[in-house]
């Protein structure tokens, strides 16, 4: 699905640039389309109240899913740009802001 969507959008050619949010990018192995990694982490709990907050997803749910995620030390390892999301939303838009006007300029 992700490649789909990535040649959709890549050959309309409208965009500067694009963001992929997946959790399995890596895992997939449609990294290898982007030209830039964004890896944000967060503390484990944090993510388990972010998605268990959604409302439509338990606890063992979600440990199934992160089960199947690379560490975020691996990811890390692997990325371009890391943010730390392990406080407020505000935040977590500066970080996003600081890397998207480093690559759109």
């Amino acid at each position: 699905e992700i490649d789909k969507q990535f040649d959709n959008v890549s050959s309309a050619n409208k965009h500067k640039i694009f963001v992929v949010d997946a959790a399995l990018i890596y895992e997939s192995g449609a990294d290898t389309h982007m030209d830039f990694m964004i890896v944000i982490t967060s503390l484990l709990r944090f993510r388990a109240e972010r998605a268990m907050g959604r409302g439509n997803m338990t606890r063992e749910d979600f440990m199934k899913r992160v089960d199947l995620q690379w560490t975020d030390k691996d990811k890390a390892h692997m990325a371009d740009f890391i943010i730390s999301n392990n406080n407020s939303l505000e935040g977590l838009k500066k970080d996003a802001r600081k890397i998207f006007d480093e690559l759109i300029y």
